[in-house]
């Protein structure tokens, strides 16, 4: 293809084999995720936007739309065969330009001038295709969305049209829009967002106020009794897709179907086990006046805290006496420099006892031996005081 027989802006059909990815694409790093997600959509609802390229001597750079020419590929080599209605979309319609400056200017216009859909607006064109019979996979499939995204914008679908409208002219948030779907009915809607409807009130609230009494899936008392178990004895609930959980709506018949397994597992353990008696305890905590029944048992026979102490008796009546070789640590001489006579009683080792209370042999020194080796003498005395602080 000439340079020359290409004007400013033409579009033209081009084998897609001849495209690829110009260096001024901003868009360099594309994860899979969102190419597989472009090739689904393509795959439903063919390519509804050309692609914008650059002429350059080698060929066709796209500039714009590079996501969409890699799920092109992607489709191509895979043989147009993930649909049996899916039409090859070979060649492809191309805008090009031989100027650089203007497809420097087409690549930033392209990937930086773009605005998100509005919720609102993305939450009644995914209610048109469910009106027209799309499922919810298709509706996926061809905005490029998961599946649970296109859930939660068709929860928001059920709003009445007034919340809707007042979603589109932002006087109420998303997060908002998301909590009044908790509603029961429509007029109980609409009551409540004529009383939030330009006040800082917080969407929890809002929770909170629409779901009286309910109690979440993953309260400690439903997890232990489990959302089947009361589905099954005639609970019902209700489940908040944006949350992602369920409440439980009849707290009472939790409250039973948790003291009745309760009850039910203590017996079990008890007769299991072999215990003489189990405690349910329904609170989150065990007070005292269970645990002051307990006594603490031990695994092994003959290991109660009576034959520890015999055993540890028996143990060191048994040890053998092992004389210490530890040097003398204080001395009592016969007198002191300076001072009166010591006790005798006191200077002499009292029959039985340890070396520490030996006197000390060899010594060059009359003055007495201290713990530190020095003698007292050669110590300077320190001095206390008290201060009134």
């Amino acid at each position: 293809m000439a340079k020359d027989f290409i004007s400013r802006g033409d579009l033209r059909l081009i084998p897609l084999a001849e495209l690829r990815l110009s260096p001024l694409n901003s868009r360099q790093e594309i994860a899979a995720e969102e190419v597989e997600a472009m090739a689904e959509s393509l795959a439903v609802a063919g390519l509804l936007q050309n692609l914008i390229g650059h002429l350059t001597p080698t060929g066709v750079e796209i500039v714009g739309g590079g996501t969409r020419l890699r799920a092109l590929q992607r489709l191509a080599a895979e043989g147009w065969s993930r649909h049996e209605d899916l039409i090859p979309i070979d060649p492809v319609p191309v805008k090009v330009t031989a100027d650089l400056q203007e497809a420097v200017a087409w690549a930033g216009t392209e990937n930086s001038a773009r605005s998100a859909l509005h919720p609102a607006d993305e939450v009644r064109a995914y209610a048109a295709m469910r009106e027209r019979g799309a499922s919810l996979s298709r509706i996926a499939r061809s905005f490029a969305r998961s599946e649970a995204h296109v859930e939660r914008r068709l929860k928001l679908a059920d709003l009445p049209a007034e919340a809707l409208a007042a979603l589109r002219a932002n006087e109420i948030s998303l997060e908002m829009a998301k909590a009044l779907t908790l509603a029961p009915s429509g007029e109980r809607c609409l009551e409540v967002l004529g009383s939030v409807r330009g006040r800082d009130v917080r969407p929890e609230q809002v929770r909170r106020e629409l779901t009286p009494g309910t109690v979440p899936s993953t309260d400690r008392r439903a997890v232990f009794v489990g959302l089947e178990a009361y589905l099954a004895a005639g609970g019902t609930s209700q489940r908040d897709l944006f949350a992602d959980r369920t409440l439980l709506e009849d707290e009472a018949l939790l409250d039973r179907l948790f003291a009745e397994k309760g009850a039910a597992e203590a017996e079990r353990i008890r007769a299991e086990e072999g215990w003489e008696w189990a405690t349910w305890v329904p609170e989150e905590y065990v007070s005292w006046t269970v645990t002051q029944k307990l006594v603490r048992l031990h695994a092994r026979p003959g290991s109660s805290r009576t034959e520890r102490k015999r055993s540890s008796r028996r143990s060191r009546s048994a040890r053998p006496t092992v004389p210490s070789t530890r040097p003398a640590a204080r001395a009592w001489p016969s007198s002191r420099p300076g001072g009166r006579a010591a006790s005798p009683t006191r200077s002499a080792p009292r029959p039985g006892s340890s070396s520490i209370a030996a006197a000390a042999t060899g010594s060059r020194s009359s003055a007495p031996i201290s713990s530190c080796g020095r003698s007292r003498a050669a110590r300077p005395r320190r001095r206390r005081t008290c201060r009134n602080r």
